[in-house]
């Protein structure tokens, strides 16, 4: 944060960019400190930073999620207001459908359960690893002694 500037968190979550630094009449010693904190553990903590891989890759379900969770933990708002921008932000989560890898996903899991409800085991390691996510031990175990009779395709359970 620049030494000439305030740096203490504003109520809408930004900075304060007042350039009396020290002598802003608008926050204490203790708040710019806060805030020159935080900025500095932000930038040691930005490449693991949900919000930069949100906003980054444009992703909007992990922007709204992002923003659900920081309404949630805030005090500035009072509970009428929160629950009101929650339901909102729900909506328009909603609205954006799943998440393209949810479908990849889904599409992945309903081909397994496909597979298996005909008596086929899974494939390969990755088909082996999804139905590990799905299944019970016992059934894992089970669909290892299964034997897929020659079909093109299938190897050995790992």
């Amino acid at each position: 944060m620049d030494d000439h500037r305030c740096g203490a968190i504003t109520r809408a979550g930004g900075r304060c960019l007042n350039r009396r630094a020290e002598r802003c009449p608008y926050h204490s010693d203790e708040e710019r400190e806060r805030g020159r904190a935080s900025a500095s553990t932000c930038e040691q903590d930005a490449p693991r930073d949900p919000r930069r891989h949100a906003i980054g890759g444009r992703d909007l379900h992990a922007a709204g999620w992002l923003l659900l969770g920081d309404l949630l933990e805030s005090e500035d708002l009072d509970p009428a207001r929160r629950a009101s921008a929650g339901a909102t932000l729900l909506r328009a989560i909603h609205g954006l459908g799943e998440p393209p890898e949810s479908r990849e996903r889904g599409a992945a899991e309903a081909a397994l359960l496909g597979m298996v409800m005909h008596g086929l085991p899974p494939r390969d390691a990755e088909e082996w690893a999804l139905a590990g996510e799905i299944f019970t031990p016992d059934a894992l175990a089970m669909m290892r002694t299964w034997d897929p009779a020659g079909e093109p395709g299938f190897r050995e359970a790992p």
